[in-house]
C-alpha cells in the first residue's frame, strides 16, 4: 500500500497521474440487449477508478464471466476513493470484424 497525501517536494501539491488518451475507446458491435454483452459489459466505459481490493485483478472477472468492474462498482456506486490506494481500469482496444477464414482459430495482427 502506498502513502496518502505523498505531496512533492518541489511543487508543494499532491503527487499525480495524468492520462491523456488519444481518441476514445472502440465501442463493442454487440447490443446492451444482448445476453452476449455481460461478459464484456466493462467495454462500456473507457475509464473506471476503483478502490485496491486483493483479488480485483481483471476487468471482465477471473473467466470473462461479467463478475469483475461492473459488479465491483454496482456492490458500492458511492464508494470513495480519496485518501486511498485507488487501480484505475483504462479500457482501450480495437473492434475486430470477424471473417469466415478466422475459424476456428482467430488471426494475430
Amino acid at each position: 500500500m502506498g502513502e496518502v497525501n505523498n505531496v512533492h517536494p518541489v511543487s508543494g501539491k499532491r503527487r499525480a497521474w495524468k492520462i491523456i488518451p488519444e481518441h476514445r475507446s472502440a465501442l463493442p458491435f454487440i447490443s446492451k440487449l444482448s445476453p452476449l454483452h455481460a461478459k464484456g459489459s466493462f467495454t462500456d466505459f473507457d475509464f473506471c477508478v476503483t478502490r485496491y481490493k486483493e483479488g480485483d485483478l481483471f476487468a471482465g472477472g477471473i473467466y470473462l464471466n461479467g463478475s469483475g468492474l461492473p459488479d465491483w462498482v454496482r456492490e458500492n456506486p458511492n464508494e470513495s476513493t480519496e485518501n486511498t490506494d485507488i487501480v484505475i481500469w483504462h479500457v482501450f482496444g480495437i473492434t475486430h470484424i470477424v471473417r469466415a477464414e478466422d475459424a476456428p482459430v482467430m488471426a494475430t495482427e
